[in-house]
């Protein structure tokens, strides 16, 4: 959210004060939330199986991803079809500004699908979300491989430096091969170090000090690849993000504490709810505003960030509490529509 309602205003004032550098590393780090959502989705999705603690039936395992994804994604592409439609039919200069596409039916029901290999998204933050759906579709091969008792910390480790390198070179080769059906399959590969990231965490138990050593790592190679692209900046993040999860698990952590909060909880389980409507609600109040403001002066940006920051999250509590919290399991808070007050700590929901 922070990097659609702010990040390109102050990249741009950074770079035209002489400070490139400064405007690279923070539009990387408020776009990171995508190497979070895959470090976590490893660790999530992959802990049961590897752990032996639940069997993997895989007819009930694409049912689940199925449910789980679906239904609140459809209600996302209704609105965004909405304001799409609307903005075609009645046309402002910030249609024109934010390149916002023109509404076609046959564009919308292409989309219906969730994966893209190359056609027209109109909520163009929803590209992770073909390259998750590509990892649940190789989660039946990757579950035998991670649970094998053979397989220790140092293979691991091993992976992980393989992956490291092969995104790197993905990044290089990624403008010869960057087709409609390729490039999918790329950014797989390119996000492949947060993934593994997360089959560790799944697989073994690591002690906070491995975390923290991640993070300062993960946090020096996130500053030599904002200067040296080739290097990947995604698996930089995607170490530092690893390195949190891993510390996450010491119950008697402040950062445990903070995370199992009651109003973290809350938020964290509507997390694919905001995620899938910020970016439309922020159209949305942008281009309304438009049809009454003659440019983007200041005032636009005020009244457009906290209007569109509340509208996104309102229509998320909705498509959570109306659609999302029917198909999702072990929710703390699916009772609450509105944030709790309280900052006392959540029951863990992982083990219900």
């Amino acid at each position: 959210m922070a990097h659609h309602a702010f990040t390109s205003a102050i990249t741009g004032f950074l770079q035209s004060r002489g400070l490139p550098y400064a405007g690279n590393l923070l539009f990387a780090t408020t776009q990171s939330g995508v190497e979070l959502f895959f470090v976590l989705s490893g660790v999530v999705l992959l802990r049961p199986y590897a752990r032996r603690s639940r069997p993997f039936a895989p007819g009930q395992y694409f049912l689940r991803r199925l449910q789980r994804l679906w239904p609140p994604y459809l209600v996302a592409l209704a609105a965004e079809g909405a304001i799409t439609w609307a903005g075609t039919r009645w046309p402002t200069w910030f249609t024109r500004d934010a390149q916002r596409p023109q509404f076609s039916l046959l564009d919308w029901a292409s989309q219906l699908g969730i994966v893209s290999f190359g056609w027209r998204q109109y909520n163009t933050a929803w590209w992770s979300l073909t390259v998750e759906v590509l990892f649940y579709i190789l989660v039946p091969v990757l579950i035998p491989l991670l649970a094998a008792r053979r397989v220790g910390k140092l293979w691991a480790v091993v992976m992980l430096f393989a992956a490291l390198g092969i995104g790197a070179a993905v990044l290089r080769w990624d403008e010869r091969l960057n087709s409609a059906g390729w490039h999918a399959l790329l950014l797989l590969l390119v996000y492949s170090p947060c993934f593994l990231l997360g089959m560790m965490i799944a697989k073994f138990d690591w002690p906070p000090r491995v975390g923290w050593a991640l993070v300062g790592v993960g946090l020096a190679y996130i500053l030599a690849a904002v200067q040296f692209p080739m290097l990947n900046v995604h698996a930089g993040f995607g170490l530092v993000y690893g390195g949190l999860v891993m510390t996450s698990f010491a119950t008697d952590s402040g950062l445990y504490r903070f995370l199992s909060s009651d109003l973290m909880v809350w938020l964290g389980e509507r997390s694919y709810s905001l995620f899938l409507f910020h970016f439309t609600a922020f159209a949305a109040v942008n281009w309304a505003v438009s049809l009454i403001s003659p440019d983007k002066d200041l005032g636009y940006f005020f009244v457009t960030r906290f209007v569109g920051i509340s509208i996104a999250f309102l229509g998320a509590m909705l498509i959570f509490h109306f659609v999302e919290r029917r198909f999702a399991r072990n929710l703390v808070t699916a009772d609450q529509f509105w944030p709790p007050i309280s900052n006392g700590a959540a029951d863990d929901g992982m083990d219900r």
